[in-house]
């Protein structure tokens, strides 16, 4: 099983629809609401900044490393707004898209590329340059009852694609899906060009997906009290190699390395926390039961003083046998 650590646990006021990263700064966008906000992608990850953009209906986000911007989904407008370096402005790129089409979710490729999600098995690919549009149906994909999710290019000229019950890969130059698996996923996130990082609403969890061997690896994480809540939406940030997971209204920021925890990247409360219960996995573990006693005495001076007994029970738990 593979394992992540908590740096931070944001909370926001609106559901998360989606998150990305660029530049040690996290760009958030939320229901029903028409600005991207912007935090620190290190302690405290405080809001730095927030981009309105009017009569937006925010439906994905995304990174694109290649013209080095972050790029907003608005199903609204049936567009994408480039939202450029230091927030100095926004630009429209409008889609030629029918009105009875659903813009679904984007991720962006190496080259710039914008891979829009659509109703049903349709994919758009848009390149922001030149407004060019290509249209592909992913044909040979079973169609399950809300279509396809999500796809991110990998690889040579492939998409990874998932609906919800089965993941594709989709040959972009053959134009036919060349593999199908049976595994769950609803949001992908590449980690490198081998590993993939799936949210699973299903089973309520995240899996690590080797894309040389295909086989998944669920991935342990912290949940912080979120249990029955799936994961909706994540993001693997190439600068540092962070991860974001957005629960409901709750975004986690993991990372896949321990001594990221001893860093500037580890937020002071989740350190706090992390070390309470690190603590309660000790070989001998501690528990403080306070009682307040109401024995009083009279000392020289003829005060009363009330004392707090603090007891101190140590267990020690047995050593654990390996095979």
């Amino acid at each position: 099983m593979a394992e992540l650590f908590l740096l931070k646990r944001l909370s926001l006021a609106r559901n998360i629809v989606a998150a990305t990263s660029l530049l040690h700064e996290i760009y958030v966008i939320t229901e029903n609401s028409v600005t991207v906000d912007v935090y620190f992608c290190h302690r405290p990850y405080q809001l730095k900044n927030r981009v309105a953009i009017g009569n937006m209906a925010s439906t994905d986000i995304a990174t694109s490393y290649a013209d080095v911007s972050v790029y907003a989904l608005d199903s609204r407008n049936v567009c994408i707004w480039r939202i450029h370096r230091k927030l100095k402005k926004t630009t429209k790129h409008a889609l030629n898209i029918g009105p009875e089409e659903v813009l679904k979710s984007m991720s962006i490729t190496k080259s710039g590329a914008i891979v829009v999600v659509l109703s049903g098995n349709g994919i758009v690919l848009y390149n922001p340059v030149d407004g060019k549009t290509a249209r592909i149906y992913l044909e040979g994909a079973s169609l399950s009852k809300d279509g396809i999710a999500h796809a991110a290019e990998f690889g040579d000229g492939c998409l990874l694609a998932c609906n919800g019950t089965q993941m594709f890969v989709y040959d972009l130059k053959r134009e036919e899906v060349c593999k199908a698996m049976n595994v769950c996923g609803n949001h992908i996130a590449l980690k490198n060009s081998k590993t993939a990082v799936i949210t699973d609403k299903i089973g309520q969890q995240l899996r690590m997906l080797d894309m040389e061997t295909w086989e998944t690896t669920e991935v342990n994480v912290r949940r912080n009290g979120l249990w029955g809540v799936p994961p909706s939406h994540v993001h693997c940030a190439m600068e540092n190699g962070l991860l974001l997971v957005a629960w409901k209204n709750y975004l986690h920021v993991y990372s896949f390395d321990e001594l990221d925890l001893e860093s500037h990247l580890a937020d002071t409360d989740t350190a706090e926390t992390r070390n309470e219960a690190a603590s309660s996995q000790n070989a001998v573990g501690v528990c403080h039961i306070r009682l307040t006693v109401p024995f009083a005495f009279t000392i020289i001076t003829g005060f009363k003083v009330n004392f707090l007994i603090f007891l101190r029970i140590t267990r020690l738990n047995r050593p654990k046998m390996h095979t």
